[in-house]
């Protein structure tokens, strides 16, 4: 993922098949291109602006954090003006159907990462006392504590992460 001039961004999905890219970073707006067709215009998206609490007339920024292993979700990260992180999962079939996460499950973490790359599980980090929980998409539930005094975390699989933690420092 780059960050190109006054546009949003630029992603690849994990296959090489799918640019996504955000020619204006003030309009929520995303043009798609599959690299399997020659020949065939780029698609634009809209991002629906309730799947990124975005307000009208409010600038924010829009940070991929990462694509999931089936090639269609991607994981962003959404900010405006001091407001706090959005954490949503856009579906690049049909963006009508993405999830802002922090609405579906009622929480406001500080990072969100895939669960081993898929997209119906992620890991959600709060800062405020380096907890560390799962949560499940389809079943819009948020696990109980997973980890606590963490400082930071790195999903490798589903059950399998790395962290750094304060404890026994």
């Amino acid at each position: 993922t780059y960050e190109v001039g006054n546009s949003g961004f630029y992603t690849q999905s994990i296959d090489k098949r799918w640019i996504l890219f955000q020619p204006d970073a003030g309009k929520l707006e995303v043009n798609i291109i599959d690299t399997s067709i020659t020949g065939v215009p780029q698609q634009i998206a809209s991002i629906p602006a309730q799947a990124l609490g975005a307000v009208a007339g409010k600038a924010g920024a829009l940070q991929i954090i990462e694509w999931s292993t089936d090639n269609k979700h991607i994981l962003v990260k959404y900010t405006s003006d001091g407001s706090p992180a959005i954490f949503a999962l856009l579906d690049r079939e049909d963006f009508s159907r993405s999830v802002n996460l922090n609405t579906l499950l009622n929480t406001q973490p500080s990072k969100v990462s895939l669960a081993g790359g898929k997209a119906d599980k992620v890991y959600m980090y709060y800062a405020s006392g380096g907890i560390l929980k799962l949560a499940d998409i389809k079943s819009k539930t948020l696990g109980d504590k997973l980890y606590d005094q963490v400082l930071d975390f790195k999903s490798v699989t589903e059950d399998r992460i790395i962290y750094a933690t304060t404890l026994n420092s």
